[in-house]
């Protein structure tokens, strides 16, 4: 079912009515007022109707199988296909207003082709089947641009939520702690150590800081930070976290929202037991148009860690604003898995 808005409704009338105001007139000048009542009481509902009718038929044809199959498979021109449509339409209902004239008013019907009020409402009915397609034209346009306005607020959202959400990780007490205490160590026993790990700790701030400003990544930029905070992982954790990487070259190019990858990781790191008895490994790949996360499932008891929803359904949000496929996240052979999307970069 097709909703008319009000204000769409009460504007098409607007239109007939002003169409008939002018025929009125004329018909008042010429044959009188009796003669221009009778006119107007059967051209103002069927004027009406025939608008309402143009505006149903252009929104059906849009929503048709038929005309994607034309307009996308077939590579046809869109403004061919609507101007040729507008002919015919306005042909075809020339020929209906032509009868209600003869019909209604005893007019002469002559030679159809060749009667002059034949192409006066050949003329009329195109000017007024033009006016509804430039009109609705122009409404979608508007309502076009406003669902993307919305779109990009709603996209902007989600990227300061993630940024704050990044930092706030990173940020945390917990983190600091660890990272200076695993720092103080180095600088004590390894000083060339230290000063390589405080240089990853600084990639990590620097991408959080301008790569996460961005919708889309690569894929190689995001294994670059991911590079940085496996090793800061690795220093406090040692061999008992285990890290593979098992990335096709030909997917580096491809596109995923910033700061993913570490927000699956963290997860991973911060919801399971790391342990010498119970190392973590956890394994980075694609699989066809997908980076997965996946590692092996032991996770600590209830209650001992916050909880890790957040940074997920923030991801699940941004993909949802910028492509039709979502993460997916399962528990398999004793496997948790995530998978992301990859998204093809346009050319």
């Amino acid at each position: 079912m097709i909703k008319f808005e009000k204000n769409r409704i009460y504007f098409y009338l607007l239109i007939s009515l002003l169409v008939n105001a002018l025929n009125f007139f004329e018909e008042l000048e010429d044959e009188g007022i009796q003669e221009a009542i009778v006119e107007i009481l059967v051209l103002l509902p069927s004027t009406y109707f025939f608008i309402i009718g143009v505006y149903m038929l252009r929104f059906q044809i849009k929503k048709s199988s038929l005309y994607k199959k034309i307009i996308c498979k077939a590579n046809f021109n869109e403004n061919i296909f609507w101007v040729s449509l507008i002919v015919v339409k306005s042909i075809i209902f020339c020929f209906i207003f032509d009868f209600i004239s003869i019909l209604f008013f005893n007019d002469d019907p002559g030679e159809p082709l060749f009667d002059s009020m034949f192409w006066v409402i050949f003329i009329s009915t195109l000017f007024i089947v033009i006016l509804v397609y430039i009109l609705e034209a122009f409404i979608e346009t508007q309502i076009e641009q406003q669902k993307i306005k919305l779109l990009l607020g709603k996209l902007e959202q989600e990227k300061s939520i993630a940024k704050y959400n990044a930092l706030k990780n990173q940020i945390n007490p917990h983190f600091l702690f660890n990272s200076f205490n695993s720092l103080i160590s180095l600088i004590s026993t390894n000083q060339e150590k230290a000063e390589f790990f405080l240089q990853e700790l600084a990639n990590i701030y620097r991408y959080i800081l301008y790569q996460s400003e961005e919708t889309v990544v690569s894929l190689k930029k995001e294994l670059k930070l991911i590079n940085s905070y496996i090793t800061l992982q690795k220093i406090r954790y040692g061999e008992n976290l285990i890290i593979e990487k098992l990335i096709n070259a030909d997917k580096l190019g491809m596109l995923l929202p910033p700061m993913s990858l570490e927000v699956l990781i963290e997860n991973s790191i911060k919801h399971n037991i790391i342990e010498k008895s119970s190392p973590l490994k956890i394994k980075i790949s694609t699989y066809r148009n997908f980076i997965q996360i996946s590692n092996n499932y032991q996770p600590k008891k209830a209650g001992t860690t916050e909880n890790g929803g957040i940074g997920q359904q923030n991801l699940i949000n941004r993909y949802r604003l910028i492509n039709q496929e979502l993460p997916v996240f399962f528990i398999e052979n004793n496997e948790y898995i995530a998978r992301i999307p990859l998204i093809e970069p346009e050319l």
